[in-house]
Parts: C-alpha cells; structure tokens; sequence
C-alpha cells in the first residue's frame, strides 16, 4: 500500500483492513491456535497491522501542522521527496487540487509528483510546490554507498 492521501483512499484502506480482520477470524475459527494458526496467520496479520499504521499515520497528518511534518521527517532522501510533499501538504489542509491551483498546474500533476515511484522532479517544480506550502527544500549530502566505477 503506502501513503494514504486523501479520504476516499483513507475509506479504501479500512475497508481492506476489515476485510482482512474477517480472514482472520475465519482462520483463527478454523486453526484455533497452535502451529497452523502462526504460520496461516501471519501474513493477514502483518498485514492488518502495516495498514494500521498507515491509517494511524493519515489521521496524524490530518491534525498534524506542516512545522509538526518537517519535525518528525527532518531529513528526507530524494526518494521520498514525493510522500514528503504528500504529508506537507495533508498538514496543510490542502487537496491535489487546492495544491495544483496554489502552483499553476493540474492535480494529475501533483499526483504524480506525490507518487513514490515518481523520479522526474524538476528543481523549479519541487521549489514552486514547496513555496505554495509555505517551506523551503533544501539540498544536503551525506555519505552513500560507494560510488561506481566507470570505464
């Protein structure tokens, strides 16, 4: 799953959540402890609790004002730099869209951006969004894996 960013998403998650709370409960009816019900059970479990905390996360940044976001995430590889703009801007109160008008582009725009997966961040882009959430990026360094060789 990942970062839920909207209540439509939010909605979404509990309702895998639940769904998978039932599986539990079938297996737990059906293997009433004991080896089988460890090994049949883990994943569901694990699983419930990793949209738990996806869920508990979400809720947070509801309430959460982006001075708390910043706090929590001090460093933020350029990775995550779209989830991290995903959590400044539910801080903020904001939509995809409200964030896309504050910037002068669409919400499919910011979507992408917010997207994990997401690699095509330009400078001027990512300084236009963070302006518009009232934050400043900025660019350190420090020590990586090793570099690559060449030639």
């Amino acid at each position: 799953m990942g970062l839920i960013k909207n209540d439509r998403q939010l909605a979404i998650t509990r309702g895998v959540r639940d769904g998978l709370r039932e599986v539990v409960a079938k297996l737990k009816a059906k293997y009433v402890r004991g080896p089988k019900w460890r090994l049949v059970s883990a994943g569901p479990l694990g699983m419930v609790e990793q949209l738990e905390g996806e869920i508990r996360e979400y809720l947070w940044l509801k309430k959460a004002t982006p001075a708390q976001v910043m706090r929590r995430y001090r460093v933020v590889a350029m990775s995550d730099v779209g989830p991290f703009l995903a959590r400044l801007r539910i801080a903020s109160q904001l939509t995809q869209a409200d964030l896309a008008r504050r910037v002068g582009c669409h919400q499919p725009d910011i979507a992408r951006i917010e997207d994990a997966d997401y690699e095509g961040h330009s400078a001027s882009t990512l300084k236009a969004i963070a302006e518009a959430l009232g934050v400043e990026i900025v660019l350190g360094a420090r020590p990586g894996p090793r570099p690559k060789q060449v030639g």
